[in-house]
């Protein structure tokens, strides 16, 4: 082959990869961005810390649940999968009677640049967990 030919030959290999990258990107299945919309839906009446200080807690945070109610529990364990639920008060104040005080560990829920801090999808975690009607409102865990 000429050097000319070669030269020709590299150029149509390099137009093909561009063209082949331009189109997987156009065809592509695009990634929900986060809107404004959703990220202020977020209720920050019933939560009582921020996303700044939504790790400045005793290693999770609280809500209470209605008692032996299996699609709430569902609900919650959606969102939260780890989520543990026992019969106490604790500082979300739960009626011993009707309710149950549920821990959602905040391990992983954390900035590492700012521990005190929570990641975006820790407080899409929490503000999901806040606009399910039966939770009135979550609290920071800290033990006595």
């Amino acid at each position: 082959m000429s050097r000319r030919a070669s030269v020709f030959v590299g150029a149509m290999g390099t137009l093909s990869l561009v063209c082949l990258f331009l189109l997987s990107a156009v065809l592509a299945p695009h990634r929900p961005v986060p809107s404004p919309a959703r990220e202020s839906a977020c209720p920050a009446d019933k939560i009582s810390f921020t996303r700044e200080t939504g790790c400045l807690n005793d290693g999770s945070i609280e809500f209470c649940l209605p008692a032996d109610d299996p699609t709430a529990l569902s609900a919650v364990q959606r969102i939260a999968p780890g989520v543990t639920c026992l019969q106490a008060h604790g500082r979300a104040g739960c009626d011993l009677r009707s309710q149950r005080l549920c821990l959602v560990d905040t391990r992983g829920l954390c900035r590492t640049d700012a521990p005190r801090a929570m990641t975006d999808a820790g407080w899409r975690t929490v503000c999901d967990l806040a606009m399910l009607p039966f939770v009135e409102k979550i609290v920071p865990t800290w033990y006595e």
